[in-house]
């Protein structure tokens, strides 16, 4: 794996690229890459773009070739703390859904599959926390009902727009809000864990009045009105439902104007607000600091960690067409599970 000048790109040699598709024992240049990847990927602070691309490969080889590599790399994500029942999950095509006016999408901070794939503490450090907690939803979900450990996209077509995969560290995240929230104190690893987890829980217990399937950002950053936790923050065109601006009147000032003054959004405005309240940044601030853009192209292979970050994507085209390839954990009740998650909130100590 050879770094090129951007420090999220690496370049596939072809050498590696015969012994992967070939099935042929790993050599130990390869077992190298495999285990700088696994590092980067489990404790790494943004997101990785395999160029595939450069090989000139055609589409069909290409994505034989992300699926061997995937599967491959289980194994070391497995030495490297990973849950020992992970698997990788080829789901269905992605199209680009456009609804903006000017014709591109832009996606906000993310875990895929968030009904059930988020961070959440561990049991070594958060011995009470409960395991149930992990699943936020078991039905009305747009993907697979599997816990996405590492989340991955292969670029059919990076369509006419950009072709830009958007990453923020959550866990920095998280322990910068703490520390809003608590007059500057820094937490420990264990109390930013139980914070988190009471954020969830909070969230949890009070689903039966804010009806989301899904956790949102505003509910995991410990926002405490309910009319946030009631949001889809998906993506920068969402509109919010008639029956939420009903229940929720306060939310029909809030979009309209933030303090930035420069989000062109009413569901922008709404989480400029949220940020407002939890960080004392507006969502302007919030994109300077945290976000890391991923540029790829056309076969290009997409990858990152689906719980100790977030991700987006930005101004894509209606032509955009993806395929996901993340690897998953079926069951969370997983002692080796509760590892991996003590080693992504130890990572300031083990990089």
């Amino acid at each position: 794996m050879q770094q090129l000048l951007n420090n999220y790109e690496f370049l596939v040699e072809k050498t590696f690229a015969d012994e992967i598709l070939m099935a042929e024992k790993i050599s130990e240049k390869c077992d190298g890459f495999y285990r700088d990847l696994s590092n980067l990927l489990i404790f790494g602070r943004g997101g990785l773009v395999l160029k595939l691309s450069k090989l000139n490969f055609n589409a069909d080889r290409t994505k034989e070739l992300a699926i061997k590599l995937l599967n491959r790399l289980i194994p070391y994500l497995i030495d490297n703390s990973a849950p020992k029942s992970i698997s990788l999950e080829i789901d269905k095509e992605q199209k680009t859904v456009v609804r903006e006016e000017d014709g591109s999408r832009t996606l906000l901070p993310h875990h895929d599959g968030g009904h059930c794939s988020y961070l959440t503490p561990s049991i070594f450090d958060v011995p009470e926390w409960e395991n149930k907690s992990r699943i936020f939803s078991n039905k009305s979900f747009y993907t697979t009902h599997m816990h996405k450990i590492i989340q991955g996209i292969l670029i059919l077509n990076p369509g006419e727009r950009d072709s830009i995969t958007t990453y923020y560290d959550w866990v920095q995240i998280v322990e910068d809000a703490y520390k809003y929230q608590h007059a500057g104190e820094v937490p420990s690893i264990v109390d930013l864990q139980k914070w988190l987890g009471s954020n969830i829980s909070y969230s949890l217990n009070k689903q039966n009045i804010h009806n989301n399937r899904y956790l949102n950002m505003a509910a995991a950053l410990g926002a405490k009105d309910l009319m946030y936790h009631a949001l889809s923050l998906h993506s920068t065109s969402e509109q919010i439902s008639e029956d939420i601006l009903s229940n929720h009147k306060k939310l029909i000032d809030i979009q309209q104007s933030c303090s930035c003054q420069m989000c062109n959004s009413n569901i922008l405005r709404v989480l400029c607000h949220v940020l407002k309240e939890t960080m004392g940044i507006s969502y302007e601030e919030f994109i300077n600091k945290y976000e890391k853009k991923v540029y790829s192209e056309q076969l290009d292979l997409v990858i990152g960690n689906n719980l100790s970050l977030l991700h987006g994507g930005f101004n894509g085209g209606s032509e955009r067409l993806i395929l996901p390839l993340c690897i998953v954990l079926e069951d969370t009740n997983d002692i080796s599970y509760e590892r991996y998650l003590k080693n992504l909130w130890n990572r300031k100590l083990m990089v």
